[in-house]
């Protein structure tokens, strides 16, 4: 016999034994045929969305066995849902980037989350992570980049550390020990920066496509990819400035102030949304560049942001403007927005700024970071240190 159903599985009933099988297509389109362990239709019936959603029969009946036992003896079975649901509920409450963070649980719910704690083993996170990358990445590549996956791991591995600080009934942690996580390399160290004939290429560039097309919005994207090369900022971070934010002072001084939060604006979460990567506020010194643009950002400003642009309607200029700098010679096919900023930081390093300082301007939350992944010096570089 068969029963299908309308959230799209269906059951059937193996003759031999009379057990019910639950058959579906998961994520990546395949058919799977597996059992539910039980000759009752109703129970049956109770069990087949979970195994749909990634839960054996035989973590179903161990979850049963304990729930029937007396809990003041047997240390519950808790799966990697119950750990998640703790961690947002506690730990993760005000996370700074919830946005992200729920999405990254909402993944691993779908590849771990009634995996047993318990039963997360190295063999088990080695999995997994294949399973992350398997899921692909953004522009239709089919594996997902290294760093993408670590940053769910990462939280899994949070995650199964919360669960070493838990106690069942019977005052014992829910899990002893957090299993060794896989290794995973990743590159995120961004070591190109623009030459200064680059740079020129690309405002030339820039220019010619707002003398062609003045209607477009050229001038202002010139003026945009002046100001991420002036602050060192990321794409994110200009986007959302606004006019309410620049300060200009009597002495002649202007300063461009983030706040911590977006005014009025909450995320998808519910939660404010911060204006800047570390979440705290930050301020910055114009240069005479971007003040002198400023009139015309205000002018043409829309609800007060100085770029009013959505960040897809950017990238799609910063293709055009590399495939049209190519054809001068230059290839810069692997030149990003970040790279700007990456460019300014790295010629404020090698121009022997205070280290203290230039981690204030690029907003890095210590100045560690800053030395990591910005003080990259060359032979040449060291060369005035001897005599």
């Amino acid at each position: 016999m068969a029963t299908t159903l309308t959230q799209g599985w269906e059951l059937t009933k193996r003759a031999k034994d009379g057990i019910f099988l639950v058959t579906f297509f998961d994520a990546d389109g395949k058919r799977k045929r597996l059992s539910t362990g039980a000759r009752s239709e109703r129970e049956a019936y109770a069990k087949a969305p979970q195994i749909v959603a990634g839960k054996t029969a035989k973590q179903i009946a161990k979850v049963e066995l304990v729930t029937k036992a007396d809990p003041e003896i047997v240390q519950p079975v808790m799966t990697m849902n119950d750990i998640f649901d703790h961690c947002e509920k506690t730990v993760w409450r005000n996370h700074r980037a919830m946005h992200t963070l729920k999405s990254n649980v909402r993944i691993l719910r779908r590849i771990c989350g009634y995996d047993l704690v318990t039963e997360m083993h190295y063999m088990r996170l080695e999995e997994i992570q294949d399973q992350l990358f398997k899921l692909g990445g953004r522009k239709g590549k089919k594996r997902a980049a290294p760093g993408t996956v670590k940053r769910k791991m990462d939280t899994l591995s949070k995650a199964l550390s919360t669960a070493t600080r838990m106690q069942g009934p019977d005052k014992k942690p829910i899990l002893f020990a957090k299993p060794p996580m896989p290794s995973l390399v990743v590159n995120n160290l961004q070591d190109r920066v623009l030459t200064d004939a680059e740079i020129a290429a690309i405002f030339k560039v820039i220019e010619a496509r707002h003398l062609a097309q003045p209607g477009a919005n050229w001038k202002r994207f010139g003026y945009f990819v002046r100001f991420l090369l002036d602050t060192a900022c990321r794409k994110g971070e200009a986007l959302m400035v606004e006019d309410s934010w620049i300060e200009e002072r009597p002495d002649g001084m202007v300063f461009i102030h983030w706040p911590q939060y977006l005014p009025g604006v909450v995320g998808p979460d519910g939660q404010p949304v911060h204006t800047t990567k570390n979440g705290q506020p930050k301020s910055l010194p114009a240069s005479k560049a971007i003040k002198d643009m400023l009139p015309f950002l205000r002018m043409n400003a829309v609800n007060g942001r100085l770029f009013p642009q959505h960040k897809s309607t950017m990238d799609l200029k910063w293709i055009e403007v590399r495939k049209a700098v190519k054809k001068t010679g230059m290839n810069i096919d692997d030149v990003k927005f970040h790279t700007l900023r990456h460019t300014k930081i790295t010629a404020l390093v090698k121009a022997g700024k205070e280290l203290p300082k230039v981690s204030k301007f690029a907003g890095h939350s210590n100045i560690g970071i800053t030395m990591k992944r910005y003080a990259h010096l060359s032979p040449n570089d060291l060369a005035g240190l001897v005599d």
